[in-house]
């Protein structure tokens, strides 16, 4: 069985949340300034305006730190094991992503804020009591919206997620997933009705580029599950006639898409 380690698959910041279809180095995390309506019909234009918002230089605005706590807790994925903690500490505030370090954010506006560490935005969505009922991480010119939930729904999906990994079992689909994907790619082609909407608008332009690398290892001959994660994604190493490529894949959604994956050469 293939040998694999964390720093195999480091990658920026999002990687653990919504990774692109990167077919060269390591995936570039997904994320927004677009709509999800933008994001689902892939408008190459509006992504990259995107990208040019998150990435622009940004200014930081005076900000009590008593008004950032109607945004302190906890927030999911989708129906993912996947969580942000956001919190503070005095008047320094994080975000926390599963199985990632702590990264600091900036105030822009009474709910807006930045990273420095990566280009990347947070924006949060706050209910008619002014508590904050939702938070949108905005990277590589796509939105990710996140629900917030419960210490006890955190605790209990991170206990889930704790215990899939000690299990290091691949879940259910991945595995014929990652070779369907191979399959297409070996003939130019990519099915994009098996990925939901933001991970479909990120892959579409990278196509020619997956597609060339691909090709590029030669004739596929088989599929490794290596391990389990730490933020749930199941890696794989697929061998060719020409060399390996290593792919990392989340868990399919309740719907059976798939909402991140990314493969590169193996090794890098």
């Amino acid at each position: 069985m293939p040998r694999l380690s964390i720093a195999d698959v480091a990658a920026p910041l999002l990687c653990g949340l919504i990774a692109s279809l990167a077919a060269a180095g390591p995936s570039a995390a997904s994320t927004p300034a677009a709509t999800p309506a933008t994001a689902a019909s892939g408008n190459q234009a509006e992504i990259d305006r995107s990208r040019y918002e998150e990435s622009r230089p940004q200014k930081e605005i005076p900000f009590d730190p008593a008004d950032f706590d109607k945004f302190v807790g906890y927030y999911r994925l989708g129906d993912s094991d996947n969580f942000a903690h956001v919190y503070r500490t005095g008047n320094h505030y994080f975000l926390q992503l599963t199985a990632q370090p702590a990264a600091e954010f900036f105030p822009e506006s009474p709910t807006e804020f930045f990273m420095t560490t990566v280009a990347a935005q947070v924006s949060f969505e706050v209910g008619p009591d002014g508590r904050a009922t939702g938070m949108v991480i905005h990277q590589n010119g796509m939105p990710h919206p996140l629900h917030r939930v419960s210490e006890a729904e955190f605790q209990a999906g991170s206990a889930a997620l704790a215990k899939r990994v000690k299990a290091n079992t691949p879940s259910p689909g991945t595995r014929s997933m990652v070779i369907a994907y191979i399959r297409d790619l070996e003939h130019g082609s990519q099915d994009y009705d098996t990925m939901t909407p933001e991970l479909a608008a990120v892959a579409r332009p990278q196509l020619a580029k997956s597609v060339a690398v691909m090709r590029k290892e030669g004739t596929f001959r088989s599929l490794a599950f290596v391990r389990v994660l730490p933020n749930g994604a199941d890696a794989y190493i697929a061998t060719f006639t020409g060399g390996e490529l290593l792919w990392v894949i989340m868990p399919l959604t309740k719907e059976g898409k798939v909402s991140g994956v990314f493969f590169r050469p193996y090794p890098p």
